[in-house]
């Protein structure tokens, strides 16, 4: 009876834990599903403010999703869209390049982009070079995928010829092919990764940023930078970061004047 009688609290445990485990993770679907639904009613409400031409309202808006975690392509495109009704193309650069970072192939965001920058009289592509473009255009876990893929197909059919020897001759070319290219395409990840992680790109967001020689600001100006600019970011001191622009030009500017453009 004593046996009985513990199996059957055992059992009542774990009914209970089960149900409670059950019930914690509806309650996470539905709390979920609450924010998705509240967060696209802020995106939609500041669509509106947007086409009623209230574009500091808008803004306002899209940066609230911003700054709660929604970073997604839509919202910085149509903040970048709002920044630029306000005449402010350095806000307006920075957001198309962050929409672009996270959608690389819509068109759209590849049109506005190259309009604000020819509307500030910025070079059309950018600074970074048109391979470092192109490879951008597919993902990094695309990339690893592709290049990878032949020692993932090199090892599968090496297995399978492990176990299936009547396949190990059939499969004999698949595998040869597949073996002389996995080091070729794991030459080309470490390529890519190395090219991705060497560029740092930037955008000036203040206009008339002076750049310096040295990261003081009693330090000798350069040269004056427009808003929009992009730049590529190459060392950190305190609040100055030393960049290079378009013409060339290495120099320090004040940290609050830029902001950079994070790997995705």
């Amino acid at each position: 009876m004593i046996g009985v009688t513990s199996h059957l609290n055992m059992r009542g445990r774990q009914s209970v834990l089960v149900f409670r485990l059950s019930l914690l993770a509806s309650c996470m679907c539905l709390l979920a599903s609450w924010m998705v639904r509240a967060d696209q009613n802020q995106f939609d409400n500041a669509n509106k403010l947007f086409e009623q031409g209230q574009y500091e309202q808008s803004i306002e808006q899209y940066q609230a999703l911003l700054d709660a975690g929604t970073q997604t392509a839509a919202v910085h495109f149509n903040l970048g869209n709002a920044w630029f009704r306000q005449g402010n193309i350095g806000q307006s650069v920075y957001h198309y390049l962050m929409a672009q970072s996270l959608d690389p192939l819509d068109p759209d965001i590849s049109a506005n982009l190259r309009f604000a920058r020819d509307s500030a009289g910025l070079p059309s592509g950018g600074i970074v070079s048109p391979l470092y473009q192109w490879i951008r255009k597919i993902p990094l876990n695309a990339w690893a995928a592709l290049t990878l893929a032949p020692l993932w197909i090199f090892c599968l059919f090496k297995t399978v010829g492990f176990y299936r020897a009547s396949l190990a001759e059939k499969t004999e070319s698949i595998r040869s092919v597949a073996g002389w290219l996995t080091v070729p395409g794991m030459i080309l990840l470490g390529l890519i990764g190395w090219m991705v992680q060497s560029h740092h790109p930037g955008v000036i967001v203040q206009d008339k940023a002076e750049l310096h020689a040295s990261p003081f600001s009693d330090s000798k100006v350069l040269v004056e930078m427009k808003a929009g600019e992009e730049v590529m970011l190459m060392a950190v001191k305190n609040q100055w970061q030393q960049i290079k622009n378009s013409n060339g030009d290495l120099g320090w500017l004040e940290s609050s004047k830029l902001k950079s453009i994070p790997i995705q």
